[in-house]
């Protein structure tokens, strides 16, 4: 470390610091084993941090590893608003139990109907089911993270080890639920089963949505208008 440190020196280099718990790497499930430290840091210069004032390091939630992600995010994050979608059958939809069911129960609902009126009614029901379980996976995913950074504030013990553990696990089975949802959006020939690389769906999907969209236009004047009329 002594020699990592005058490195650091010489190059004239600043550690970033960091949001989220302090450690980026961690062991063990029982207050024994359990081990945690700060293994992963972001450096840089005097010069990068003025031309990027507003810079910040994230640390994530790890997944299924060892070591938490650590990312770089050069400005503050927005929120955009979510536009009301149509009826689209989710693939993900039938990694839960009660996706078959509620489809059964519609369908039995409009026995004596034709085929369209039983189309019509199984495709409200689910969208009906789906904003209540599952359309708000993402929503979900936040709450859990935000539990499990909470947890991981609680002194070491075999209780907080416990919660951990169960909020951990609560939260891989969303993140499937939410690769599932990006694999069927991302029209990806080459994906396989289980492949946990949600943001290269999420990349594709979104890719095909921006070729689309208006990010501005000119006015009479001839000036740059991006906000809403």
């Amino acid at each position: 470390m002594a020699g990592f440190r005058e490195a650091m020196d010489v190059c004239q280099l600043r550690d970033l610091g960091f949001r989220g718990q302090w450690w980026t790497w961690e062991r063990g499930v029982t207050v024994a084993t359990r081990v945690q430290e700060r293994l992963d840091r972001y450096l840089a210069t005097s010069s990068w941090i003025r031309f990027y004032p507003c810079a910040y390091v994230e640390h994530l939630l790890k997944k299924q590893s060892d070591h938490t992600p650590i990312l770089l995010r050069l400005e503050q994050q927005n929120k955009r608003k979510k536009k009301k979608k149509g009826f689209k059958f989710e693939i993900a939809w039938m990694l839960d139990a009660y996706c078959e069911a509620t489809i059964r129960s519609a369908w039995e609902e409009e026995a004596r109907a034709d085929i369209m009126m039983k189309l019509m009614t199984v495709g409200k029901k689910l969208m009906t089911w789906s904003r209540e379980k599952f359309d708000d996976i993402g929503t979900k995913i936040e709450e859990k993270e935000q539990a499990l950074r909470a947890a991981h504030q609680l002194p070491i013990s075999q209780s907080s080890c416990d919660i951990c553990v169960r909020l951990e696990k609560e939260l891989q089975e969303l993140n499937e639920k939410q690769e599932a949802h990006w694999l069927m959006r991302s029209r990806v020939a080459e994906i396989r089963d289980g492949d946990q690389n949600t943001s290269y769906f999420h990349h594709k999907a979104s890719h095909r949505k921006a070729k689309n969209t208006i990010h501005g236009l000119f006015d009479s004047n001839n000036f740059w208008q991006t906000d809403e009329l």
